[in-house]
């Protein structure tokens, strides 16, 4: 007879010889299905944890970062670029730095809006002369921030750090 382990406990009839066999209703934790829902996770917000089976909360993701983003856009933000050679930042190199590291880990998001304002000649400097450049740069920053939490949070969950609630109706 198979005992579960639900929430973190065993049933009460389980010996502990028994606890070596326990089956989990949990997604097999190995390092390619962890390695799959991080990847998924950075490709695009909540991908990772749709992956995982965790459907609401990848809609929640992916329905408030992805908006996050490309509002930040709209209000012609800067994309930063990891390696590109910026005169005007090159005293503030840490800064374009991070700001590359946060724009990138959008992921896919990110290199389509990079494509596009290359495609079109727009700058990948946005507008500075806007009046919502600052907020539009803080939203797309806050994005990428945001979304690396995810990426740690599909980690965990992926490879049993987290203990996974279960879904509300």
């Amino acid at each position: 007879m198979k005992k579960t382990i639900t929430g973190g406990a065993a049933s009460a009839d389980a010996r502990p010889s028994e606890l070596a066999d326990v089956v989990t209703d949990e997604v097999q934790t190995s390092k390619a299905s962890v390695l799959m829902a991080c990847l998924l996770a950075w490709i695009f917000p909540g991908a990772g944890h749709f992956y995982l089976g965790r459907r609401g909360r990848a809609l929640l993701i992916g329905g408030l970062l992805l908006p996050t983003f490309l509002a930040g856009l709209s209000m012609d933000a800067k994309l930063f670029v990891l390696g590109r050679k910026d005169p005007v930042e090159a005293h503030a190199g840490l800064i374009a730095w991070g700001g590359g590291v946060l724009n990138l880990a959008m992921g896919v998001p990110y290199f389509v809006a990079v494509g596009h304002k290359w495609q079109t000649g727009r700058s990948l400097d946005g507008n500075i002369r806007s009046r919502l450049y600052d907020v539009g740069v803080t939203y797309t920053l806050v994005a990428g921030l945001l979304n690396l939490l995810v990426i740690l949070d599909a980690f965990e969950l992926a490879s049993g750090r987290k203990q996974r609630p279960p879904e509300s109706p």
